[in-house]
């Protein structure tokens, strides 16, 4: 059992950790705790720009979340962005999230969404059209998907 006491040392600790540091990978499952950007110290943010890849799945990630990574990190050069597999919930994440991944990561290269039903043929197209090159495109379960995103992909993915 940690006591509140204990867990503020602990987040102090890995806060001065993290300011030493250069944050390339981040992983985070949110199927059970709820985090919201507020809750990352805003003077450690700054180790985002160097991150490279990224995971966030889970029955709680929200738009706000991602775009909050993702807008602090513009080196990303894969995403996976998913729903929780085993009870099949699905992240509300939407087109949003797509957009801002278009505005600030200029170097991707992978993206994979899986569980996303929010995620609809405009999320698809604007990610089409603003990555030429991209080597890895994984969909699944995105349920409002239809051949208009298959034929932006095939016409404008041609690396």
């Amino acid at each position: 059992m940690i006591l509140e006491e204990d867990a503020e040392s602990i987040k102090v600790s890995l806060f001065k950790w993290l300011g030493m540091r250069r944050i390339y990978w981040i992983n985070m499952n949110l199927n059970f705790q709820r985090f919201t950007p507020s809750s990352i110290e805003n003077n450690y943010v700054d180790q985002f720009k160097y991150t490279q890849h990224v995971v966030m799945e889970g029955s709680l990630l929200r738009d706000n979340i991602a775009i909050f990574i993702i807008s602090h990190s513009p080196c990303l050069k894969s995403i996976v962005i998913s729903g929780d597999n085993v009870f099949d919930y699905n992240p509300e994440v939407t087109d949003d999230t797509l957009q801002s991944i278009a505005e600030h990561c200029t170097g991707l290269q992978s993206l994979s969404l899986s569980n996303c039903i929010n995620i609809t043929d405009t999320g698809i197209i604007t990610i089409s059209e603003h990555y030429p090159n991209l080597k890895l495109l994984k969909i699944n379960k995105c349920d409002q998907i239809t051949d208009a995103s298959i034929i932006s992909i095939s016409t404008n993915c041609t690396g």
